[in-house]
């Protein structure tokens, strides 16, 4: 910030501070941290404007940053990138791709079994709302690409574990076809950091199969988790060792032009970013809202007031058996009530970057052009 506010004022160049988060935030508490937070609070209001990504961060700024004045600019999906839905026939090559990972890890073993017959399941559900039929896309797929590879079975050092969760059905269960169309699919993304407590989400999947275990009404739930990072390595062993009948969770690094497909198959999306600082959003979920999917995201104030509406384009939870609670009502009653709030993400979605950047942004960062500064 010092650095930018010098070169612009001796350039006499005009100055936007961009804020998605507060950087003091994300540092551990300390001498350091109080230090970083003061720099902040004296600097912003010195640039010639300033954006931020939520209401309530701009009146943090504005009460606690020297009364910097701030206009709200939202992260919006590129229309360009999520495109809504997946089609039929661009998901059933999607998850042809993610079929073929899971015949050519090794072993193909009961847990591939039934993620594949899952993924063939949803791929029968998109063709039967629609009305496309998809015969023989999915056997051309082609294998993986370059760039998408399912990696939840890969033990430290490259050596093949037998399953990521052994989902014990039945052979009976894998031949039913209802529960073979009932498949859920769910995504989730993440960066594998500490500011991400992937615990909750698998002991929500722990507690959701027990309750499927108990209640045969409860679909099959298959996860995917997508992205990389420092922790992925740590959780893939715990998604490893767990022994679940009725979820097998997977994690995959996909091709960026596969990324948006993914969510657009989707039935509903996992968010699991904690705000540092409870004033910003997840860029994830408004990827998911692009891909108009409805989203069960980690609950903290910001995100209840300006994104994630309840019951409306998603839910939000605290505990990984709020989660389940939730997940599960979902699912009852022929999926009721997802099926609600993905037809109202369909319909009201959530905007488009470049309509927000003219009517928010385009005049903030051009203002009136040159800025002349004293030096």
């Amino acid at each position: 910030m010092l650095t930018a506010l010098f070169v612009c004022s001796v350039r006499r160049t005009r100055l936007v501070f961009d804020w998605h988060n507060f950087g003091h935030t994300l540092m551990p508490a300390g001498p350091l941290q109080a230090l970083a937070k003061v720099y902040e609070t004296f600097l912003a209001p010195l640039a010639d404007a300033n954006l931020c990504v939520t209401k309530a961060m701009q009146g943090v700024l504005k009460g606690a940053y020297r009364g910097t004045r701030a206009t709200v600019f939202y992260d919006r999906p590129k229309a360009d990138v999520f495109a809504g839905r997946t089609g039929p026939r661009e998901g059933a090559v999607l998850l042809g791709k993610l079929m073929e990972g899971e015949g050519s890890i090794g072993e193909f073993d009961a847990s591939c079994v039934c993620v594949r017959t899952c993924l063939e399941g949803i791929v029968e559900r998109m063709e039967a709302s629609r009305g496309v039929t998809t015969s023989g896309i999915i056997s051309n797929a082609g294998g993986l690409s370059p760039g998408c590879k399912i990696t939840a079975r890969s033990a430290p050092g490259g050596s093949v574990r037998r399953r990521t969760t052994t989902m014990k059905m039945k052979t009976t269960a894998l031949q039913d076809t209802k529960r073979k169309n009932d498949a859920v699919l769910l995504v989730s993304s993440t960066s594998w950091t500490w500011d991400e407590d992937f615990s909750i989400l698998l002991e929500g999947m722990v507690e959701y199969d027990a309750r499927a275990t108990k209640d045969p009404a409860l679909p099959a739930v298959l996860l995917y988790v997508t992205g990389k990072g420092p922790l992925k390595q740590h959780y893939s062993e715990k998604i490893a060792d767990l022994e679940l009948s009725h979820v097998a969770i997977r994690t995959a690094w996909l091709e960026p032009a596969d990324y948006p497909r993914l969510l657009g198959c989707a039935d509903l999306g996992v968010s699991l970013h904690a705000s540092s600082s409870g004033v910003d959003l997840p860029m994830k979920i408004v990827d998911m809202f692009g891909a108009q999917t409805p989203v069960a995201a980690l609950a903290y104030t910001c995100l209840a007031d300006e994104m994630v509406t309840e019951g409306e384009n998603g839910v939000v939870f605290a505990t990984a058996t709020e989660l389940c609670d939730k997940l599960v009502r979902l699912l009852q009653d022929d999926w009721a009530e997802l099926k609600r709030m993905q037809r109202y993400v369909c319909k009201h979605g959530y905007g488009d970057w470049d309509d927000e950047w003219n009517r928010k942004a385009k005049d903030v960062i051009l203002g009136s052009g040159v800025v002349i500064r004293p030096v």
